[in-house]
Formats: structure tokens, sequence, C-alpha cells
């Protein structure tokens, strides 16, 4: 089949797989997130992250990759990486996220369509995980007094457990 004759995500497959075997996963930069593809590869969560530039959400991306696969998966403890005006550590932590809805139908579109052509390599599904920050009060988005303002970040539906 020629390229010619592909259809748009066959070829997009093809680049995303070059990628994830050249570095091990690829980076989605949108003009306002970045998500992963190729963690799943490797039994690991999905990452998007909604806020702060894209560089900085790419080198969070792959330091949490090169982290995972070194010492495990651990969403409990995230490590302070920054610090807020006051010298005093920025806060953020992960959520599990349900893959359905808004997340797979406008953000992780390329992600989802790789593991659907692709599903052998998710053989125990694809599993998203948002890394959240606090304001500089410390509240997360769901509190309702975070500062949507001063640290914008689009949040998507928790995965919950029956």
């Amino acid at each position: 089949m020629s390229a010619v004759t592909m259809n748009y995500i066959t070829l997009r497959n093809m680049q995303i797989e070059s990628a994830i075997k050249k570095f091990g996963i690829i980076i989605h930069g949108v003009s306002n997130f970045a998500y992963s593809t190729g963690m799943t590869n490797y039994g690991l969560p999905e990452i998007i992250i909604t806020t702060m530039s894209q560089r900085t959400q790419a080198n969070l991306i792959n330091h949490f990759f090169h982290k995972w696969l070194e010492e495990g998966v651990n969403l409990q403890n995230v490590e302070s990486m920054f610090t807020k005006r006051d010298g005093s550590d920025a806060l953020m932590k992960f959520e599990k996220l349900s893959v359905s809805g808004e997340l797979t139908d406008k953000y992780v579109c390329q992600t989802i369509a790789y593991y659907q052509e692709n599903f052998h390599l998710a053989q125990n599904g694809v599993s998203f995980v948002q890394l959240v920050f606090a304001d500089n009060n410390d509240h997360y988005p769901d509190h309702p007094e975070y500062d949507h303002k001063s640290i914008p970040q689009k949040t998507f539906k928790k995965l919950t457990l029956n």
C-alpha cells in the first residue's frame, strides 16, 4: 500500500510507531496541553498535562516515563519539582482518569487511534493519568477556592471505582 492510498490515521500510526521505537514514547504537544503515546507499551499509564509551557509539559512527561520505568509507577508520592513565589514547594499530584468522554473524544485522540490499530500492545487496556497542579494557596482544581485565573488547567472526569 503506497503512502498516497493509506488513510491519514494509518500513516500517522506508522509515524508514532517509528518514534516509539526510536525514543520509547512520543509526546503530542498541542496549544495548551500535552500527552503521551507509548507508555502503555511498557505497562505504564499515559500522561496528560493541561498547564505549564509545552517544554515543561514534555520534560515532565519524559521525567515520569523514565522514573516509572526504573522505579515502578507511584501515583501517591510526587516529589516537589517547582517552587512558588514565596519559596515553598509547588504541589502537584496525579489523578487517574476515566478513559471516555471529552478526554478521548477531544484530547488524547492520537493515543486512542494508535492503540485501536495496535491493540496487541495494550493487552491490559490503555489508562490515563493527569498531572494536576495546586494553586499558590495549595488548593487543587476540585477545591471550591482554587484560583483558576492564576493556574488555569483543564481537568477531566476522574476514574471512580464502584
